[in-house]
């Protein structure tokens, strides 16, 4: 959402928990004591109201007071409440809130509820000042806790104190947005391949649920090249080299140890040729063997279709001059192998080789029809 959805909006009120200031007001984590929202003499435009609004993408269940006293004026008031039944994950968090009317006067995330034990609990916090009738809820907050000027979004609260507003959910649940990726890893982290053989490369992200697009990248593609967008790493020539996997939002890295070796594999996915050099516009066939495993269907695909293409088959078009990589990999996704094509300019004049054969057939028939002539004349 680009920008917070204001009061004049078309929205159910009956789903509004409360407004807060739209500049400074939520801020903070978790805290012992609320924080008190502060609002100008002049609440329009920069100053205006940001809105919480309940909604059942976040639940709790129950939220029982078992100390606090409500019933007067109040500095400091000490309160305790045992909570159950509350949505957990990364960046979850039990929140209170005092209110008058729908206008918070204090706000706080009093837990946080990142692990699943934190269902249920006990909580203890501090309110600074209360005065009688202001209304107290719990409630639970994730990851749509936006930044100022935009709309928040909460479970439907459990009123401790005051006149319940019998607050209802939206008609629609929100998206909640993934966790921000705290950590990127690559599986293999270190591998070993034979020059013509390739292999797939998976990524896992933490904390759960956190997920991004990924760029990959070989400090030596000579020797160990990898698609930037599959992560499929072959193997070229003997050496070493570090395969790079970087998360694009949150700029985090991963590497994979790659040692590639002559030596011949045993069992796996066989592409002949492993390497080839081609004319533009010549078409050739790569032939793939299964040896030690079970034939199945293949995928094919190019590094670079602008250099060259593969279909269904394995067949190769060259389409203009470069290097690129052919990959096949298992429809079980468990081998893949590669064949480096290399394009060179066609030849000139093009398909001279088929030129100079019918030029010798031609030649060697007008030699013959002497000797034809002649020993069609001898016959008589």
């Amino acid at each position: 959402m680009a920008v917070g959805l204001r009061p004049a909006f078309h929205l159910n009120l009956e789903s509004l928990l409360f407004t807060s200031p739209a500049a400074g007001g939520k801020t903070g984590g978790v805290a012992a004591a609320l924080q008190e929202q502060t609002y100008t003499s002049d609440d329009k435009g920069k100053y205006e109201h940001k809105l919480t609004l309940a909604t059942n993408t976040y639940k709790l269940d129950s939220a029982d007071l078992t100390s606090g006293d409500f019933s007067n004026d109040a500095v400091s008031l000490d309160v305790k409440v045992r909570y159950s039944g509350a949505s957990t994950g990364v960046g979850y968090h039990l929140a209170a809130v005092v209110t008058s009317g729908d206008r918070a006067v204090y706000y706080g995330q009093i837990k946080d509820l990142e692990a699943a034990a934190d269902k249920s609990g006990d909580v203890t916090f501090t309110i600074p000042e209360y005065k009688s009738g202001e209304e107290v809820y719990l409630f639970v907050e994730g990851r749509n806790n936006n930044g100022d000027n935009k709309t928040d979004f909460a479970s439907v609260p459990i009123c401790i104190a005051g006149t319940d507003r019998r607050i209802t959910a939206l008609s629609e649940d929100v998206k909640e947005p993934r966790p921000e990726t705290a950590v990127v890893k690559v599986e293999p982290s270190a591998l070993t391949l034979a020059v013509g053989y390739a292999r797939q490369l998976s990524l896992s992200f933490a904390p759960e649920g956190a997920l991004e697009e990924i760029t990959w990248s070989s400090d030596k593609p000579d020797i160990a090249a990898v698609n930037a967008a599959t992560g499929v790493v072959s193997a070229l020539k003997k050496g070493s080299a570090e395969i790079t996997a970087t998360a694009k939002t949150s700029g985090k890295k991963a590497t994979c140890a790659v040692t590639v070796t002559k030596k011949p594999q045993t069992e796996g996915l066989i592409l002949t040729p492993a390497a080839m050099t081609v004319s533009k516009g010549v078409t050739e066939k790569i032939t793939a063997a299964f040896r030690g495993i079970t034939e199945q269907p293949l995928t094919w695909s190019s590094s670079k279709e602008s250099v060259a293409t593969v279909d269904k088959d394995g067949t190769v078009t060259a389409k203009g001059e470069g290097t690129c990589v052919i990959t096949a990999v298992t429809e079980d996704g468990a081998y893949s192998a590669s064949c480096e094509v290399k394009v060179t300019a066609a030849a000139h004049g093009g398909g001279s080789s088929g030129c100079n054969t019918a030029g010798f057939g031609l030649f060697a028939l007008l030699i013959s029809m002497p000797l034809l002539f002649r020993k069609s004349a001898g016959r008589k």
